[in-house]
C-alpha cells in the first residue's frame, strides 16, 4: 500500500505541480508544501521530509508579508532608531536666520559655513531637510541641507522669524 501510495504521489509530482500541491504532495517545481498526505516512506516522501524542516510550520497565506514590505518595515526600524535620541540641531521654523557649519566632503580640511533664511523645513525621519536662500555677490543662492548628514558640525539659529499671533478681543 505504501509503495502504490508513493507511486501515485511521484506521478502526480510528474504530471504537474498545481495538481500536486492541491493533493498536499511537495513539490519542487510548485515550491510549495500544503497539507500533511506526504508519505513517510517512499522517494517522494523522503525528499519531501528532508525540506520539510526548512519551510514554515504555518502554511503561506495571503496576509503574509512580502519580501518589499518586510524591508520597508525594517527599514522604518532603522530611521525611527537613529532619530530617537536628542536632536543635534535646535528647534528651526520657517522664516528664522540660520548658520549650518558643514564639510562639504568628509576628507574637507576645513568647514564651509552656510548662512540663511530658512524658506521650508521637510520633516522626514532621517531625511528631514532645511532649504536655506541667501544672497552671494549678488545672486540668490538656495541650499537644500540635511539635518542629520554625517557632514554637518553645527547647526545655529541666531535669529527667530518674528511671528505674530492673533490675539481675540
Amino acid at each position: 500500500r505504501a509503495e502504490s501510495d508513493a507511486r501515485q504521489e511521484a506521478e502526480l509530482v510528474e504530471r504537474g505541480p498545481m495538481r500536486a500541491a492541491a493533493r498536499g504532495i511537495w513539490s519542487p517545481r510548485a515550491g510549495l508544501m500544503t497539507g500533511a498526505r506526504l508519505s513517510p516512506s517512499g522517494v517522494v516522501g523522503a525528499f519531501a521530509a528532508r525540506w520539510a524542516s526548512s519551510l514554515p510550520s504555518t502554511p503561506a497565506s495571503r496576509s503574509a508579508a512580502t519580501p518589499r514590505k518586510k524591508a520597508s518595515a525594517l527599514m522604518n526600524e532603522l530611521r525611527t532608531a537613529q532619530t530617537a535620541g536628542p536632536k543635534p540641531f535646535p528647534e528651526i521654523r520657517a522664516g528664522d536666520a540660520v548658520e549650518i557649519t558643514r564639510l562639504p566632503f568628509s576628507s574637507a580640511p576645513k568647514p564651509d559655513v552656510l548662512r540663511g533664511m530658512v524658506i521650508s523645513k521637510t520633516n522626514r525621519g532621517i531625511d528631514s531637510e532645511v532649504l536655506l536662500r541667501d544672497i552671494l555677490y549678488g545672486e540668490v543662492v538656495e541650499f537644500h541641507v540635511k539635518l542629520y548628514s554625517p557632514l554637518i558640525q553645527q547647526v545655529d539659529a541666531f535669529l527667530a522669524a518674528f511671528r505674530r499671533h492673533a490675539t481675540h478681543t
